[in-house]
């Protein structure tokens, strides 16, 4: 749960209220969150930062802290319950030199109401590190991945700031594999894949201290170098953004996809109705030709008939325009059996057959061509 000024946390208003902590050989000092930087330490703290008094101390700059660590101050500040205390593994630099040790925070208020936490710092026991350790340690500390060890039986053992932020929801931490993962099973299924040789590795839902989040979560078994136990380290990684990205993706693969179907739908259509207009239009083209052909065969046998005179004698007036009525008449008649050999063609009725020709006929057609009138 998230602290308020209103709830009864511990208040330190100057420092003589904080004297009965110069006994003490443990290192304390007060850390006031909203300036970020020490509001009072103990005569061990003063040791411990290396200041000759308490006034350089309190003078100390600490504006290059990174963004992590002025996070996590808040972070502990926020979401520790009242009357509880935090425990990390920190390194921290007076004058520049690095200290390992175990810090422990306890959120108070200090004067006008700052935000503030009481830190103790103990020196870690434990063998001498070399430079690359202690630096992998350091960046476990400050990288955005969730790293957890847990003992074979499911328990959590230990837990990087990242993983400690994401999992303590509503102040209460999550202390086991399968409550964490929300999956009974889970010890087994890694086990299974520990026996095949894969690593187990698997995107999942997860509630978290910022709400349901999408995890990549790769786990595998390990010795625990304290007690020499199997053990079974947790990495995780935040994917929520990508899956979101994915999801976007997708729906609009679905959109686009459905918006083909539907242009291509209506392309069928419009070729469909092209399709029954040019049918409709080979059906009157031919329909129009031999309606035409009749009427028109009549004109050029009895104009044919008048010029031979079957049916009388006529001047040569008369004659000349039943040559015009004629060659008129022919020409029309090829105009139609073109148009219906046009309609034969569109149908893909026409046949088609090869053979020899001599093209001098083709040539003269070609030249009388331009000519409509026949001449007289």
């Amino acid at each position: 749960m998230t602290l308020t000024v209103t709830e009864h946390l511990p208040e330190f208003h100057y420092w003589q209220d904080l004297s009965a902590f110069n006994r003490l050989s443990t290192a304390i000092w007060v850390f006031d969150i909203d300036d970020h930087k020490i509001w009072w330490g103990n005569e061990s703290a003063l040791k411990f930062w290396e200041a000759e008094s308490l006034t350089v101390l309190i003078a100390r700059d600490f504006s290059s802290d990174s963004n992590s660590v002025r996070r996590r101050l808040e972070e502990i500040f926020s979401n520790t319950s009242q009357g509880e205390r935090v425990e990390e593994n920190w390194t921290l630099y007076p004058k520049g030199h690095p200290k390992m040790v175990i810090v422990t925070f306890t959120p108070i208020l200090i004067e006008n109401g700052k935000r503030a936490v009481l830190i103790e710092a103990s020196p870690q026991i434990r063998e001498e590190l070399d430079h690359r350790a202690k630096r992998i340690l350091e960046a476990v500390r400050h990288t955005p991945l969730m790293i957890s060890t847990f003992g074979s039986d499911g328990k959590l053992l230990a837990q990087n700031p990242s993983a400690a932020r994401v999992y303590d929801i509503k102040g209460k931490p999550t202390t086991t594999l399968e409550e964490r993962y929300n999956d009974p099973n889970i010890i087994e299924n890694i086990l299974n894949r520990q026996e095949t040789e894969k690593r187990f590795c698997r995107d999942i839902k997860i509630l978290t201290a910022f709400g349901y989040r999408w995890h990549t979560l790769t786990a595998e078994f390990g010795l625990d170098p304290v007690s020499g136990e199997k053990v079974i380290v947790a990495t995780e990684e935040d994917i929520t953004e990508r899956v979101k990205a994915q999801e976007e993706l997708r729906r609009l693969n679905l959109d686009l996809e459905q918006r083909v179907c539907e242009r291509t739908h209506k392309l069928t259509l419009a070729r469909q109705e092209a399709e029954n207009a040019n049918k409709s239009k080979g059906n009157f083209l031919a329909t129009m030709s031999h309606e035409l052909r009749t009427p028109l065969n009549a004109i050029i046998g009895f104009s044919d008939m008048l010029v031979h005179q079957i049916y009388g004698v006529i001047n040569d007036k008369q004659a000349s325009a039943l040559k015009d009525i004629h060659c008129s008449a022919q020409h029309l008649l090829e105009l139609i059996n073109e148009l219906l050999d046009a309609s034969t063609i569109d149908s893909g009725e026409l046949n088609l057959f090869e053979g020899y020709f001599l093209h001098d006929h083709i040539v003269e057609y070609c030249e009388k061509r331009p000519d409509l009138h026949c001449s007289k």
